[in-house]
């Protein structure tokens, strides 16, 4: 019984994204997954099959989900998330990030201006950790994470 308790103990260090963007904060998410070319956070608890969802584009104005809905996504232009610093800025850039938010079936996408994703060892099917600083366009806020753990899920392969 204590080796197991020890185990449990020994789990990753939470998440935790400070900052607000459109004034939506995140604080510790409840979901922080990766899989394909993408990393997701959302602020509930969603699960990985409910993550289908998730595209690099999406249609302005028709909602993704039909549940509220905050969420901050990163892409990759590769098939799968890669290992490295990687900037978000420009139309050229490696990855994007964007904010998803659903409120009552009004869907708003806010998509990043400046900032950096950092990517740990990337391990198929294993959790991914990493940190990232991220601004976002029309001065709609900032989220930023000194440390993330996120959980494999195959339904971001696409």
């Amino acid at each position: 019984m204590l080796i197991l308790l020890g185990l449990l103990a020994c789990g990753a260090d939470p998440t935790i994204i400070d900052g607000s963007v459109a004034d939506n904060t995140l604080g510790e998410p409840l979901t922080a997954m990766w899989g394909g070319p993408f990393i997701v956070f959302v602020k509930d608890q969603v699960d990985c099959r409910d993550l289908d969802f998730t595209r690099r584009t999406y249609d302005q104005g028709n909602a993704p989900v039909d549940f509220d809905i905050v969420a901050l996504q990163f892409s990759f232009d590769a098939p799968d998330v890669s290992e490295g610093v990687f900037s978000v800025e420009g139309t050229d850039a490696v990855v994007d990030a964007k904010t998803l938010i659903v409120s009552g079936g009004a869907f708003n996408e806010i998509r990043d201006r400046t900032g950096t994703i950092n990517v740990g060892p990337v391990v198929e099917r294993e959790p991914l950790e990493g940190s990232f600083e991220i601004t976002f366009s029309d001065d709609q806020g900032s989220f930023s994470s000194d440390y993330f753990y996120a959980e494999y899920c195959i339904n971001l392969i696409q």
